[in-house]
């Protein structure tokens, strides 16, 4: 069934573009717009008003609060103080922006994920390397930037326990540490959590969210809250891809999340230190019946940003038999600078061509 919101406010050419947005992009709502107090009064008086109402702030008052007192009230708001019983959003911001603000103060009234719930087709692709200093979180963090200038809705997650992006990134409004209470808190909804806690990367276009609060936090998280997480935000729908970035060991936490992607992705540079851990999981394959289908979501990317030529002869027989080249990531410039990585984000479509055409085929 669908839910009736309505919309007033005096300036009708606005109203009109304000309507056009709702009926395009959420069809699951009713609209009634009004540009008059007393026809919006007299509407209110009805048996069943409806179940939003978004004002401007200067219709808003407390007559129409009261009427309204079932509904989840909402004035557009130029950066005055919203009424008592109101809540507020920027009233001149981004169209999409604005109509999910109003969507997320809904959810979270009446805790109804289903408006907010998407219609995407989410996959899961992580990148791990049990080396440090393979170029992970660079690959990583291009991929996401990548795919958002494609036009994705791209999300990218953060799972490092000591998270390296934690000065790079803009802290959110919510972090994991409220997601994973939220999962673990009867009658708390981790899907609206997380709704309202994501930040888009104004450069990049990505969404992404903070890490704990605390990294002595990871002690208290268990495999299967990391299931859940992601079994969440797969359900939510609302993502094409969700990019995580992983720490380089192999525990519960680490492994949890690599059964739960739909493919991985394994930076690679042949140096010494580099071969022998991957050859040394490489061998845990034998003993371990369960890691087997993790390895047939692999992919191997070589990191050329290290001199050494790039080529797959440089890749040990042993490696390459078991995992798959997808290809090699070149000595792009922009790719030694995070924070440039994130400005000149077009630029790495290219650059990312071989997670790409990972990310374009079915899991």
């Amino acid at each position: 069934m669908k839910k009736k919101l309505l919309l007033a406010d005096y300036d009708s050419e606005y109203l009109r573009e304000l309507s056009y947005y709702f009926m395009e992009q959420v069809p699951q709502f009713e609209l009634a717009l009004f540009t008059k107090e007393d026809t919006l009064l007299a509407y209110l008086k009805g048996e069943e008003p409806g179940d939003v109402l978004v004002l401007d702030e200067q219709l808003a008052n407390e007559k129409i609060s009261s009427l309204a007192d079932t509904m989840t009230k909402i004035v557009l708001s130029a950066g005055g103080t919203p009424p008592k019983g109101f809540s507020a959003v920027k009233k001149y911001q981004k169209m999409s922006d604005l109509v999910n603000q109003i969507l997320m103060c809904y959810a979270e009234d009446h805790d109804a994920l289903e408006v907010v719930r998407g219609s995407s087709s989410t996959q899961l692709l992580a990148f791990y390397s049990p080396a440090g200093g393979s170029g992970k979180t660079t690959m990583a963090l291009g991929t996401a930037a990548a795919s958002a200038r494609m036009g994705l809705h791209c999300f990218y997650l953060n799972l490092e326990e000591i998270d390296s992006v934690r000065g790079l990134l803009e802290q959110t409004a919510g972090g994991l540490s409220d997601l994973f209470l939220a999962l673990n808190t009867k009658g708390m909804n981790a899907g609206i959590r997380l709704k309202a806690s994501v930040r888009q990367e104004e450069s990049a276009g990505f969404d992404y969210l903070s890490g704990v609060e605390s990294i002595s936090e990871y002690e208290e998280i268990q495999e299967e809250n990391v299931r859940e997480l992601l079994k969440m935000i797969r359900s939510l729908a609302d993502y094409d891809l969700v990019v995580i970035d992983l720490s380089s060991g192999f525990g519960s936490l680490t492994r949890a999340a690599l059964e739960e992607a739909d493919r991985i992705v394994v930076p690679f540079v042949p140096q010494e230190n580099h071969i022998a851990k991957l050859s040394r999981f490489l061998a845990e394959s034998s003993l371990h019946d369960r890691y087997d289908a993790l390895f047939q979501k692999m992919s191997l990317l070589l990191n050329t940003i290290v001199p050494w030529g790039g080529q797959a002869e440089g890749v040990p027989e042993k490696i390459r038999s078991r995992i798959p080249i997808c290809g090699s990531i070149g000595t792009y410039p922009l790719l030694a600078d995070w924070r440039r990585l994130l400005r000149e984000s077009e630029q790495l479509i290219g650059c990312m061509g071989p997670v790409l055409q990972l990310v374009r085929k079915d899991p």
